[in-house]
């Protein structure tokens, strides 16, 4: 009996919040890009509440006590272990916490819908949307769209971009040269040098015009531009980030 208390004790919380072993093929890249990247949409998944207030630059829409409220609709319960694994991957870096919603008004509703999407940062609408549809449910994924939910724009829009990235405008689809504006200084706060392995770094084909021209290449040699569905957890840069917009105290 007491062997058996121990393992409960000690390997069942590993068990239930275990990491999905992911086998992602080529097919399934471009099922994910064309998730993410919906032309009526800011920078493919972001929805805006309101198109001049950016996250980086304002407390306004950081989640009090560091806690976002969430509910998951029914028909995603067959992607609940996925999407609380990506929750306890994020508590377990940041000091951000993850709570279900029991009357709150504001909170993310995390639901099945045409793509990946998320408002940025809390943006007291009530239930504000974050959507995990056909193509969404991969760890990496969900991870990227939770840090949209915790206040966070892509890594290609930061002020210092053009230092890091070479960006291709001939091949990019005419229909999103827009999403690869820079954020004026007093739109974003920069925390960490810039990462490229964040998890909000794009792949180098985003957005492109035939799905196979490069879009956005390094100017750090050897380095590649993963997409988000294999990089799968926060870089160290991006935790360091989350805890100093939250102001975390460890």
């Amino acid at each position: 009996m007491a062997k058996i208390l121990f393992f409960i004790c000690c390997f069942l919380p590993v068990l239930l919040y275990a990491l999905p072993v992911e086998n992602i093929t080529e097919s399934d890249d471009e099922k994910i890009r064309a998730a993410l990247e919906n032309p009526d949409l800011y920078q493919g998944d972001i929805v805006l509440a309101n198109p001049d207030r950016f996250a980086h630059s304002s407390d306004y829409v950081l989640w009090p006590q560091r806690t976002i409220i969430y509910s998951i609709d029914p028909r995603l319960a067959y992607i609940s272990p996925l999407i609380r694994a990506a929750m306890k991957h994020i508590e377990q870096k940041t000091c951000i916490r993850f709570k279900p919603r029991t009357n709150e008004v504001h909170y993310v509703r995390i639901f099945n819908g045409g793509g990946c999407y998320s408002a940025v940062g809390r943006v007291r609408m009530g239930a504000q949307p974050l959507s995990l549809g056909y193509g969404c449910h991969y760890l990496g994924v969900v991870v990227h769209e939770l840090m949209h939910a915790i206040g966070f724009f892509h890594h290609h829009m930061r002020t210092d971009r053009d230092q890091y990235l070479r960006i291709h405008w001939h091949n990019i689809h005419p229909n999103f040269h827009g999403q690869f504006r820079r954020l004026y200084s007093y739109e974003n706060r920069i925390y960490t040098p810039f990462d490229y392995e964040s998890i909000m770094l794009y792949g180098s084909r985003t957005f492109s015009r035939d799905r196979f021209s490069i879009t956005m290449s390094p100017t750090k040699p050897g380095v590649v531009l993963r997409d988000v569905q294999h990089k799968r957890f926060l870089s160290k840069d991006d935790a360091t980030s989350i805890n100093k917009l939250y102001r975390c105290t460890n």
